[in-house]
């Protein structure tokens, strides 16, 4: 449903016997216990999202962990996170406009708000301010489909990332910090990265 999606992107197979491996490989038994802290309401942006986190829970447990829900509505959730006792596994609510443009605006150019500015790609930036004066809907959807192809080659965000929220840890990261006393769940001028 996003302008400017570009189809035929290289998605990341549901593989739960390879996550197993990766995670024996990680030195993560079968029957790691964690605890997940499922948001019970759903919101405007992801109107299913008790049902979703239950799936994502669920996927959990099909690669081996032992999953522990811990329910929180609302208020209880963002008391426990601006109080510092962030959760080991999480949830992060938020959402994402549903314009390539927006999108390119908010994460990818070198004066985004999001990313904080530490993408700066002068072709990233000219397809951005292209796509602003494009009367044409087609041609407009081209340009940000470019941007798309080159975004895939390059993968200038940082996958481990969303909506200022951490959810996986990886060799690219040396460091992060939950952020305390804000509206964001992570405050990326922390991040500090590994190269």
């Amino acid at each position: 449903a996003t302008f400017g999606y570009l189809p035929g992107l290289k998605a990341t197979p549901y593989d739960p016997a390879k996550a197993k491996a990766l995670l024996t490989e990680a030195g993560i038994q079968p029957g790691q216990e964690i605890t997940f802290s499922l948001h019970t309401e759903s919101f405007g942006s992801l109107p299913s999202a008790p049902q979703v986190l239950e799936a994502i829970a669920g996927n959990l447990e099909a690669v081996g962990f032992k999953v522990t829900r811990e329910p929180y509505d609302t208020a209880a959730y963002l008391a426990a996170w601006r109080s510092g006792k962030q959760p080991a596994v999480f949830y992060g609510p938020s959402s994402l406009p549903d314009d390539g443009g927006e999108t390119l605006e908010g994460w990818f150019s070198s004066t985004a708000v999001w990313s904080s500015g530490y993408i700066n790609v002068p072709e990233y930036d000219k397809v951005f301010k292209a796509q602003l004066g494009a009367t044409d809907l087609k041609v407009r959807e081209k340009m940000l489909q470019d941007w798309a192809k080159m975004e895939d080659e390059r993968r200038m965000a940082l996958p481990l990332f969303w909506c200022n929220t951490a959810y996986a840890v990886g060799p690219r990261v040396k460091s992060w910090h939950p952020a305390v006393s804000s509206a964001y769940h992570y405050n990326l001028n922390t991040m500090e990265l590994a190269k």
